[in-house]
């Protein structure tokens, strides 16, 4: 079964593009939100806020529109042989939000089942998805840091200046490192949740780590990507060495803002 709505297309480069309108609750229907988990590698979109959603509900139930358009990439839809209709399939996970997850979730949770603007991409690869989400949301409401330097990887044929080469390198390290049980940093750097006692979340270590890797500028930028966390870890177990009793405490200073910097300022005045 398929649902079809009249609609207006468009083409922007290689991108098919489709404006219509389909009510918020059968919306919600047919669309996931790819959430970005703590310890998985698929998805992209931010965790819903439930105040946020509750807020965007009280203000559609007291009579006020949303008229923003809520962007969606759709695996399950097609444009009719007429070209007058986007017709979606009837599934639950016939697309994935890009943008607009707060509005949408509020909307289909309001009393009125209020008619939405969509604009949807037709076909777009989950890359692509990565990049739509990233530069609508890093240009308009600056996408998490976590999120964004989480996402960097993925990213493979996104445009990026040496800064964020740099930066995303050093998230390479974190992703390798953390998941090492020989590592140091073994369960203590976190992507997108806070930091508990004794951890490090992904932004500071990555705020610490991309100067030294920087491939311009970086101290250890002769150095490979193994050569390069080899490095960040042996100083960090010598740290254990030398100093066992701050090194395990729970509330480590070495695993702290503090620490991290006099760690990263310390190997580059080795250089």
């Amino acid at each position: 079964m398929k649902n079809k709505y009249p609609c207006i297309h468009l083409k922007q480069a290689k991108y098919k593009i489709v404006i219509f309108a389909i009510p918020a609750k059968k919306l919600f229907e047919l669309v996931k939100y790819n959430r970005r988990e703590e310890d998985k590698k698929k998805g992209y979109q931010r965790s819903l806020t439930p105040n946020r959603s509750a807020s965007i509900s009280k203000f559609i139930d007291a009579g006020n529109a949303i008229p923003t358009n809520i962007v969606v990439a759709f695996d399950h839809a097609k444009i009719s042989s007429d070209g007058k209709f986007i017709e979606i399939e009837d599934c639950a996970d016939a697309g994935w939000v890009i943008d607009g997850q707060h509005r949408l979730n509020g909307a289909s949770e309001a009393a009125d089942d209020i008619d939405v603007a969509v604009t949807a991409f037709i076909g777009l690869s989950q890359e692509d998805q990565i990049a739509q989400f990233i530069t609508i949301n890093r240009e308009a409401k600056k996408v998490p840091a976590s999120l964004y330097l989480d996402l960097l990887p993925d990213l493979k044929n996104f445009k990026k200046n040496e800064a964020e080469l740099a930066k995303e390198r050093a998230v390479d390290i974190a992703n390798e490192s953390k998941i090492d049980e020989t590592s140091p940093f073994y369960n203590k750097i976190v992507s997108l949740q806070s930091p508990a006692k004794g951890q490090i979340s992904l932004v500071n270590f990555v705020r610490k780590v991309a100067p030294l890797v920087h491939r311009g500028t970086g101290v250890l930028r002769a150095r490979t990507e193994l050569e390069q966390r080899s490095v960040l870890e042996n100083y960090f177990r010598a740290l254990s060495d030398v100093f066992p009793k701050y090194y395990e405490d729970a509330d480590s200073v070495f695993f702290k803002n503090c620490g991290l910097w006099w760690s990263s300022q310390y190997l580059c005045s080795c250089s």
